[in-house]
Formats: C-alpha cells, sequence, structure tokens
C-alpha cells in the first residue's frame, strides 16, 4: 500500500498546472494594459489625421473666394470622415476661427494711436486700434472668422468622442474623450490687406 509521505516528495516536485495560475494573476492586468494602449494609440491615430486634415482645409481656405461657411462646412466634412460613425454630430466638432492683421500680432496689446496727455495710458478722447473688433481697448484676441488678404488666420478644432474601451470606469473618469488641433495660415495677397477701425474713448 503506497503511503502519502512516500509520493509527497513527487507532488513537491511538479510543477504541472503553474502556469495556468499564473497566468489567472497576470491576465487581467495585461488586458487592461493592453485596452488602454489601444486607446490612447487610437486617439492618437485620430489626432493626427484630424491634424493634417485641417491644414489642408485651411491652405483651401487660404484662396481667393473662400466663404466662411463653405470652409467651415469642408472642415467639419473632414472631421466627419474621420471620426467614428457615432462621433459625427456638429456637437462632438467645434471649430473656432480667429483673424489677425499679422501673426505677431496675436494677444498683443492693442496700439494707442493717438494719447493727449502722453501718458502710455487710455484716458477720455484717447484712441486705439480696435484689431479684434470688439468695441474694447486691450489685448488683441482676434476678430472672428477667416478674414481678409493678408490676414493671418488661427484655426482651432476641438474634437469629442466616446472612448473606445471602458477603462474610465477604473479610475471614476469620464468616457469623453476631448483633444484640439490648431494651425495658422496666412491668406493668399489677392487684394489690399483691409485695416482694422480706430476707436477714440469716449
Amino acid at each position: 500500500m503506497t503511503r502519502f509521505k512516500d509520493i509527497y516528495p513527487s507532488l513537491k516536485r511538479d510543477q504541472s498546472g503553474a502556469a495556468l495560475v499564473e497566468f489567472a494573476f497576470v491576465a487581467p492586468v495585461f488586458m487592461l494594459m493592453l485596452m488602454g494602449a489601444m486607446d490612447v494609440g487610437y486617439t492618437m491615430y485620430v489626432r493626427a489625421v484630424a491634424s493634417g486634415a485641417l491644414e489642408e482645409a485651411a491652405r483651401a481656405g487660404a484662396l481667393q473666394g473662400a466663404t466662411p461657411s463653405q470652409l467651415e462646412a469642408d472642415i467639419r466634412n473632414s472631421m466627419f470622415n474621420i471620426l467614428p460613425e457615432y462621433a459625427r454630430t456638429d456637437d462632438n466638432v467645434i471649430i473656432s476661427t480667429k483673424n489677425y492683421t499679422d501673426f505677431s500680432r496675436i494677444d498683443a496689446a492693442e496700439k494707442i494711436v493717438l494719447d493727449n496727455d502722453s501718458d502710455g495710458v487710455l484716458d477720455t478722447g484717447d484712441c486705439w486700434i480696435d484689431e479684434d473688433l470688439n468695441n474694447e481697448f486691450g489685448n488683441n484676441d482676434g476678430a472672428n472668422g477667416i478674414g481678409g488678404a493678408d490676414d493671418s488666420v488661427y484655426y482651432n478644432v476641438t474634437i469629442q468622442m466616446e472612448s473606445l474601451f471602458p477603462l474610465y470606469r477604473f479610475i471614476n473618469g469620464s468616457s469623453l474623450k476631448t483633444f484640439s488641433v490648431k494651425t495658422l495660415v496666412v491668406n493668399q495677397p489677392f487684394a489690399a490687406q483691409g485695416s482694422r477701425p480706430t476707436v477714440c474713448k469716449p
């Protein structure tokens, strides 16, 4: 009759099935890492393709004859071609365009052209060039739209889409991924560049 103590040494050395137990511990972590990498990779891919599509559309918009509505439609259609079908809504593609007389004037302080007491401060009766067309003196935030000839146009497209995998549930995050693609182009000099109005403080 075989006794337990006689077979114990062989059981101690027996490693069959160990790989299955180890895999049970490692598999969940590995799958989470794999899904996370795929999610991040897909987002980076969409962003890269969207950036290229925006630059192409912006270059086309820099030519004479482009209209703001047609340009926005072209940009939106370019983004829709990239995004998964469920994300192809106007709410998921937000387009903003700002134009400047020169790219060096982006966020620059607007110029005072009439300083009656020469104190460098905008007082009553002083005048400034209203570069962003908002009738307020301050930094040049850019005028809305694609501007005209020789204007620098800053395009910003914000894209929103659902995550590929529900990993956000593990970190108490949002299912929505939001990112922006941007580009700056200078309109072709198809005519004389328009000037910004001079406004005086009442």
